[in-house]
């Protein structure tokens, strides 16, 4: 029973993974909980989003303008069941520079 739970929360966070990484806005948004909430660390305006409305949000953002972004980035995805799907209740980003060669 334990496997088949880790299996099923691996197949979410690589589904989240891949709609991340193709810019799939659709697939990426279904990947959150209705009550979801977003640490975005970005540099400028590093801010908490609460609820879907405000996640999606910000994210819409990045991803009308994102063209790679420099340095080394660490993602915290906490997840729960809901309705029998596995969906991001937090997800916590934090970037730092990349050091120089």
């Amino acid at each position: 029973m334990a496997e088949a739970g880790a299996t099923a929360v691996r197949a979410a966070v690589d589904e989240f993974i891949q709609a991340f990484d193709n810019l799939e806005w659709e697939r990426f948004r279904r990947c959150f909980a209705p009550d979801s909430t977003v640490f975005f660390p970005f540099d400028v305006n590093p801010r908490r989003a609460d609820g879907k409305s405000e996640v999606e949000a910000g994210f819409k953002r990045f991803f009308e303008r994102v063209t790679g972004v420099p340095g080394i980035g660490r993602r915290t995805l906490l997840l729960e069941r809901e309705a029998g799907e596995w969906r991001i209740v937090h997800l916590h980003a934090s970037n730092i520079t990349a050091p120089a060669p």
